[in-house]
């Protein structure tokens, strides 16, 4: 489920917040790309967005939370759709929500068991509230996935309209 509303990096001690931004600062230094300002605007909305109490105590540190993060693709666990195109269709208005966004979750596999690097993939907000805790993964990945994957690219191509009617 999406988190990032039980971030309160206000609420963190002094100290453990200034460790946190010595730790970004070391990635920081780490990135060395001609996309330099894109990683660090990225790493930035990933520390205020995705890094809240419950995923520092599985975790352990943001460095550690970053390695998990960059280890995998820019992309839905699920259906596989990636973040780009997920972002193509709320620009366009073709996916809207006033809760969700194109914005990768932290999905956990089992959704009982905490953060951590085992239990925690990227997952789209579509895929990561339909399975929510009510699915398991497998079954998730057997009935859901590819028809998921299926109406977000048929949706892209401008196959399908998704309007809502209020």
């Amino acid at each position: 489920s999406n988190e990032a509303k039980d971030i309160q990096i206000s609420n963190c001690s002094s100290n453990q917040l200034e460790k946190d931004k010595k730790e970004i600062d070391k990635i920081y230094k780490l990135e060395n790309s001609i996309n330099f300002y894109f990683q660090k605007e990225k790493i930035d909305k990933l520390f205020r967005n995705q890094f809240t109490q419950k995923r520092k105590d599985g975790f352990g540190s943001f460095m550690n939370f970053y390695n998990w993060y960059k280890s995998f693709e820019d992309k839905c666990y699920y259906c596989g759709t990636s973040s780009d195109n997920l972002k193509i269709l709320f620009d366009h208005g073709k996916l809207h929500s006033d809760k969700f966004n194109s914005t990768l979750h932290i999905e956990r596999l089992n959704p009982k068991e905490e953060y951590s690097h085992d239990n925690c993939r990227l997952a789209c907000s579509l895929c990561n509230n339909t399975k929510s805790d009510l699915i398991s993964k497998e079954n998730y990945v057997k009935y859901f996935s590819e028809p998921m994957s299926n109406f977000l690219q048929d949706l892209k191509d401008g196959k399908i309209e998704n309007k809502i009617r209020i």
